[in-house]
């Protein structure tokens, strides 16, 4: 064999022996490749018992959400065991899993769903209670404004007389009571108007009631006026056909009683505001009384008792005019004159040749009672 033939077969063992496995290399390859295999089929087993766990919490999140399903959530799950890696619930609830799939266990805990109760709906009590058997008087400066005989007001005309012998009234203000002795007397001539005098009160007595129950069932406050009451007055003598500015209105003053008629929990206002000149040159003279209500949706509504625009004294610009004239009214007394735990509004009312006392129920519009009038 000659030289370059050894060193080509030199060549090729040196080729061949680096290719061949030394011994015992098969039997490891083997082995590994074994190992390899079992770790694999661990691997599957595992992500199939994890994809089995998440099988069950989709399940359980699916029942929770057919429960108390609102109708916005939406539920997406992997379609294969192999990629599952989440359960995610729409929009932000997820299930972590590891890499063999196992579910890994949070502390977590569930939302929690509130429950609003739906607000209750409290009536307010009102101290509205049977009136009295009657019969019960309203007086006011010595004159029988009205009187309640057990089932309404009595009628108040020259004809009838009450029976007032023997009955003890009461002040208003708190002055001491007075025990009737005799029978009321006529205090006008019958061609002027009927009122009937009650001779143990005296004109500037203030009002008295009879019977035994409160006078006043709830607090009358007098406060100060708002710029809304301003504007009640300005309105109602609007529609009397006279503009007011506001700051005249509030100049010449207003009075305010603030107080809860019919005991419902809600309070009422009476406003009145007066601007006579008892002389010949003044024709813008006003005199209003306004009764203030505050419906359920806040929303004010003014009611007029009464109003009034003109001259204290009439002088006609031709012989064929007739002037307005002016009637000046005031609140006297806010009382309850039968004991039905309701206020009725006694006022008193001057102009230039007469005047008059009244008594209002108060409940809804204002409505006129009685009136007890002398003059033309």
């Amino acid at each position: 064999m000659s030289e370059m033939e050894e060193r080509l077969r030199r060549a090729v063992d040196r080729r061949r022996d680096a290719y061949e496995p030394s011994p015992g290399l098969t039997e490891r390859i083997h082995a590994e490749s074994a190992g390899a295999y079992r770790r694999h089929r661990q691997r599957r087993r595992a992500a199939a018992v994890g994809a089995s766990l998440a099988s069950v919490v989709v399940a359980i999140v699916l029942g929770a959400a057919w429960l108390g399903d609102d109708g916005g959530d939406t539920l997406e799950v992997a379609t294969r065991p192999d990629d599952v890696t989440s359960t995610t619930l729409s929009p932000s609830t997820t299930v972590p899993v590891d890499d063999t799939g196992r579910v890994i266990p949070t502390t977590t805990a569930p939302p929690v769903t509130s429950t609003t109760m739906p607000p209750t709906t409290t009536a307010i009590p009102t101290t509205t209670v049977p009136p009295a058997a009657g019969p019960t008087f309203v007086v006011d400066g010595g004159i029988v404004v009205g009187w309640w005989d057990g089932s309404g007001w009595g009628p108040y005309d020259a004809d009838t007389v009450p029976p007032t012998a023997g009955v003890v009234l009461r002040s208003a203000t708190g002055l001491p009571s007075v025990t009737v002795g005799s029978e009321p007397t006529a205090a006008c001539q019958p061609e002027l108007g009927v009122r009937w005098s009650v001779d143990e009160l005296g004109d500037d007595s203030g009002v008295y009631v009879s019977g035994d129950h409160p006078i006043q069932p709830r607090d009358v406050v007098e406060t100060a006026a708002a710029p809304a009451h301003v504007g009640a007055v300005r309105d109602a003598l609007a529609a009397e056909g006279l503009d007011a500015p506001a700051a005249e209105v509030e100049a010449n003053g207003l009075r305010v009683l603030r107080l809860d008629i019919e005991g419902d929990g809600v309070d009422e206002v009476l406003i009145e505001a007066n601007r006579v000149v008892r002389d010949e040159s003044a024709d813008d003279n006003y005199s209003v009384l306004v009764l203030r209500r505050v419906g359920a949706d806040d929303t004010a509504q003014d009611l007029v008792v009464r109003a009034s625009v003109g001259q204290w004294f009439p002088i006609p610009a031709t012989p064929d005019a007739v002037p307005s004239i002016v009637e000046e009214t005031e609140i006297t007394g806010v009382v309850d004159g039968n004991g039905d735990g309701v206020f009725e509004l006694v006022t008193t009312t001057d102009y230039y040749e007469g005047g008059l006392q009244s008594l209002y129920d108060l409940r809804g519009a204002p409505t006129l009672i009685s009136s007890a009038r002398c003059g033309a």
